[in-house]
């Protein structure tokens, strides 16, 4: 309900099979440029109730570029991703 404010993204979720990598991208705040992409993690399997992927950004959205690597089967089921809204920092 607040795509225009600030939020801190702490964590993500995945659950999936085959091996990925995860990579990360933010609406800058600051001088209104988008920040470069970063590797977040390499993925086999899932993250769900198991170890949360640390995140540790800012900005007003979020984007994610999954990239399988694995030769055989590849399934995304769900990403979820953790966040605290700026006023709560």
């Amino acid at each position: 309900g607040t795509p225009g404010d600030v939020k801190y993204f702490t964590g993500l979720d995945l659950v999936c099979e085959g091996f990925w990598e995860v990579e990360m991208a933010t609406a800058a705040v600051a001088d209104g440029q988008q920040t470069p992409w970063f590797k977040v993690a390499e993925i086999n399997g899932r993250t769900r109730n198991a170890a949360r992927i640390p995140l540790n950004a800012q900005g007003t959205q979020v984007a994610f570029r999954m990239t399988c690597r694995s030769k055989y089967a590849a399934r995304l089921a769900q990403l979820g991703v953790y966040f605290k809204a700026g006023a709560e920092k």
